[in-house]
């Protein structure tokens, strides 16, 4: 199989009180757009548009302590990073493929949502897997109506230098596993491995690809933690910039640290919002120097 290019759509992140969500943004500089509520009539959102087009879904249930219909645990901990989205063209074609390699889709399914401006905004979700939608392998999204009116890119979040959504980090309980899964699926190459004590995890990057594995290294750090709460599911997003230094210092990066080869440091976002920005250039010895001089 040759490999299969994966692109992110939108990553979601979950807490119980969405204006608090929103505002651990807007203290930066980043300013999501509420989105409205879902057809579930339980969930509402917020979007924070990049200019490559994917966006972050900020996510929360219209009233607090609500059952969702996804990532209730999620939501109900406030637990952040829940879920990936990759775009689908053809998701019939793509869910049917999915299924012949004997992983399990539900859908696809026709959604909706009420944009407050009264705009009724329509897409087909198919979820790969038994496990929350987008908790390992993404789920597939295609629009239905123009995606413009689904996303638009935040003017806030370009002229702090930021340009999209680089990787999904996803905690796994087995590094091996994890990767083998994709390897077969998706046809990717052996991922390279290296540990980051930092983060508390090992990781494995597919190169090319949007994603990061992380098996934790401490059986009582905070990801293995997370993964006795939540399961696989995402634990992280990374951002993508030219040059850190370059992004607003507004965004009040911190703890820069080298990652493939790739410099990158963390937005100072509470709790387990854990998003870091990355700088597209990948040499390891200039991501030091720079390193130094942040």
């Amino acid at each position: 199989m040759s490999a299969i290019p994966l692109s992110i759509d939108h990553t979601t992140l979950a807490a119980r009180d969405l204006d608090l969500l929103v505002e651990s943004f807007r203290r930066l500089g980043l300013n999501p757009v509420y989105g409205g509520a879902h057809s579930n009539g339980v969930t509402h959102m917020a979007v924070l548009g990049f200019p490559d087009g994917s966006y972050i879904e900020l996510i929360s249930t219209l009233r607090p302590g609500q059952n969702s219909p996804w990532w209730d645990q999620a939501i109900r901990t406030s637990a952040g990073p829940c879920a990936w989205a990759i775009q689908a063209k053809g998701i019939d074609e793509e869910a049917r493929r999915l299924a012949g390699l004997g992983i399990p889709v539900r859908g696809p399914l026709m959604l909706s949502r009420l944009r407050p401006d009264g705009v009724r905004i329509e897409w087909e979700l198919a979820f790969p897997d038994e496990k929350e939608p987008g908790s390992t392998l993404p789920f597939l999204i295609e629009d239905i109506t123009p995606r413009e009116l689904r996303v638009q890119p935040a003017p806030a979040v370009a002229q702090a230098g930021l340009i999209g959504i680089r990787k999904v980090v996803l905690g796994v309980g087995s590094l091996s596993a994890a990767a083998r899964r994709f390897e077969e699926l998706y046809g990717w190459p052996q991922p390279e491995i290296e540990e980051q004590p930092g983060f508390g995890a090992r990781l494995a990057s597919f190169a090319g690809q949007p994603v990061i594995l992380a098996e934790p290294i401490d059986l009582d750090g905070w990801l293995a933690q997370r993964l006795d709460r939540l399961g696989e599911t995402p634990c992280a997003f990374v951002l993508a910039c030219r040059k850190l230094t370059e992004v607003s210092p507004n965004l009040g990066l911190s703890n820069p640290t080298v990652w493939f080869g790739t410099l990158l440091a963390w937005l100072p976002l509470s709790g387990d919002l854990r998003v870091a920005v990355q700088q597209m250039s990948a040499h390891a010895e200039r991501g030091r120097q720079e390193k130094e001089a942040l």
